[in-house]
């Protein structure tokens, strides 16, 4: 008889705050909110991401919160909120569940989805989930955590309705200075960090 690895998702949608039990000694991931969709909304995306605010830290090698399925490539989102909801996804640890028509998906949504960069975050072996580090309020969001070859991924949220310029103030990750690199758009990028 072979055995054959599983990964067991335990879901009850996050009512019984699952991350607290703790759901990591009988799961491998468990859903930490209501669903994304369909269809999935920016305003559903804020959500789950409020939700994850006090959770992130019971999230761990063997045991990460599950955000829901990705729906990259579906409607509700536009390509900009896409590749946020792909990348914040990946660097919080949640499984990376693709939820859409993969038989003719269009060149944006395998762009988002096939990103090496943003899948190895995920995949990355230390295993610990991005952390909520500060707010300006209805404006951006920034988030940060460790990487396995001591650099820190940092995913700022632009909660305005436009695209922009935003400015990353390195203190709010724990740094006086640092060498940035943008996984989405590496050779697009230019970073104003003070």
């Amino acid at each position: 008889m072979r055995c054959r690895p599983i990964l067991f998702s335990a879901c009850e949608w996050g009512v019984q705050d699952p991350a607290r039990w703790p759901a990591s000694t009988v799961a491998n991931s468990w859903r930490i909110a209501n669903d994304i969709g369909p269809p999935a909304s920016w305003d559903n995306l804020f959500r789950i991401i409020n939700q994850l605010v006090p959770i992130t830290q019971f999230a761990g090698p063997g045991g990460f919160n599950d955000l829901d399925l990705l729906e990259v490539g579906n409607t509700g989102l536009t390509a900009a909120e896409q590749q946020t909801h792909s990348a914040f996804w990946a660097a919080a640890k949640s499984p990376l569940f693709i939820s859409t028509d993969l038989t003719d998906p269009s060149a944006q949504t395998l762009s988002i989805l096939q990103n090496q960069r943003i899948i190895a975050v995920n995949q990355d072996s230390l295993e610990k989930s991005i952390a909520f580090k500060r707010r300006y309020t209805n404006d951006n969001d920034v988030w940060a955590g460790p990487l396995s070859d001591g650099s820190t991924v940092v995913v700022v949220i632009n909660w305005q309705n436009s695209t922009r310029n935003l400015t990353l103030a390195l203190a709010d990750v724990g740094f006086s200075s640092a060498t940035a690199t943008d996984l989405i758009l590496p050779r697009e990028a230019h970073y104003l960090v003070r």
